[in-house]
């Protein structure tokens, strides 16, 4: 990937004299992410009449797809 020589002066204008120094941040989402969703499923597998796991639902959706 043909990066310029003047990458540091790049990263100084675009970040800052901080550019190295990580920054802690809290995501937009809710924790864990797919919480709202994996109830859902639970919920569509229980009216469907399904009696499985989430896990073990998704686990045979991939099989059933030719996926690992």
């Amino acid at each position: 990937m043909p990066v310029t020589k003047y990458y540091i002066d790049a990263l100084l204008d675009s970040f800052g004299p901080d550019y190295m120094t990580p920054v802690m941040f809290e995501g937009d989402h809710e924790y864990p992410f797919y919480q709202k969703q994996e109830a859902a499923m639970k919920q569509l597998l229980k009216e469907s009449g399904v009696d499985s796991s989430v896990d073990e639902f998704c686990r045979n959706w991939h099989r059933l797809n030719g996926e690992s």
